[in-house]
């Protein structure tokens, strides 16, 4: 029987993804985005509004990295899948 591919060995493929610089990107498209609304609106937020707005946009960034993490992890799978399919059709030659 094949084993199927575990999670530690999923988690083994180097991410190419530093976190540590989406968060600044994250922090620095915050920051952008509300000077962006201020400027086109003509005046600034309160600040409690724009710290909640801030910390609005940075759970909402997050959130969207969640879900590529979660695809990162099917692709990865997939390329173990193809990588059977392929020395499989080799192995029948």
């Amino acid at each position: 029987m094949v084993r199927d591919v575990t999670d530690a060995e999923l988690e083994s493929i180097r991410n190419p993804v530093d976190f540590s610089i989406v968060a600044d990107n994250i922090i620095h498209v915050a920051d952008f985005v509300v000077e962006k609304y201020e400027f086109t609106r003509g005046e600034p937020l309160s600040n409690s509004l724009r710290d909640t707005a801030i910390a609005e946009i940075k759970r909402a960034l997050w959130e969207s990295m969640d879900r590529l993490r979660v695809l990162r992890r099917k692709s990865v799978r997939e390329l173990f899948d193809i990588a059977d399919a392929a020395v499989a059709e080799v192995a029948k030659k």
